[in-house]
């Protein structure tokens, strides 16, 4: 059996009934601070999600509504056009709302939308 040979003054622990009494740290503070910061990581994380699937899917559905949409010309990417509904049905068209004359302005205009390089349509907030 081995004897700790540390002098008593170099000693982590008192060697005697008479040194303080060993105190250990409280780690439930830091516990419970560790839960709140990784709740708050997914809280936060997951709401990130939840707003990118938004967005994916508003992105869709604006991509499949503008390919149906009737064109006469190949669209250009980074080109905005926009979307009307006159008449004839619903088509895209290179003339910005307020360009038309109050003769031949569609009678409903959808948005504006930007072709993108990967094939999507990009919505335009501000017209």
């Amino acid at each position: 059996m081995s004897v700790d040979k540390t002098p008593p003054a170099l000693s982590m622990f008192g060697s005697s009934p008479s040194f303080p009494a060993m105190v250990l740290p409280d780690v439930e503070g830091f516990n419970s601070f560790l839960r709140a910061k990784q709740n708050n990581y997914f809280t936060e994380r997951a709401e990130e999600l939840r707003t990118a699937y938004s967005a994916l899917t508003s992105l869709a559905a604006d991509t499949e509504f503008v390919n149906k949409v009737e064109s006469r010309y190949e669209p250009q990417v980074g080109k905005t056009y926009w979307i009307y509904e006159g008449t004839t049905g619903v088509f895209m068209s290179i003339i910005e709302p307020g360009e038309w004359t109050n003769r031949t302005r569609p009678e409903i205009f959808y948005g504006a939308f930007t072709l993108s390089g990967d094939g999507t349509w990009m919505r335009e907030e501000a017209v």
